[in-house]
């Protein structure tokens, strides 16, 4: 990508971040109380990758059936 500094325009920007690759899983376990209703609990993992930093994100769901 490249661009000007709208404070100097006579600078050129220019980046160069390259591709990037990410690989995820996300384990839960599901707890229902009655036949209509439960709740999932989990984590969002994804590891360091090219170009990526690492993540862990909590997830939770409310499950309701009609």
């Amino acid at each position: 990508m490249t661009g000007h500094n709208v404070l100097d325009p006579s600078a050129a920007i220019q980046f160069d971040t390259g591709s990037s690759e990410a690989l995820g899983f996300a384990p839960a376990i599901e707890y229902s109380w009655k036949s209509t209703m439960g709740v999932l609990l989990g984590v969002r993992v994804i590891p360091a990758g090219r170009n990526t930093a690492a993540a862990i994100t909590p997830a939770v769901a409310i499950n309701i059936v009609y």
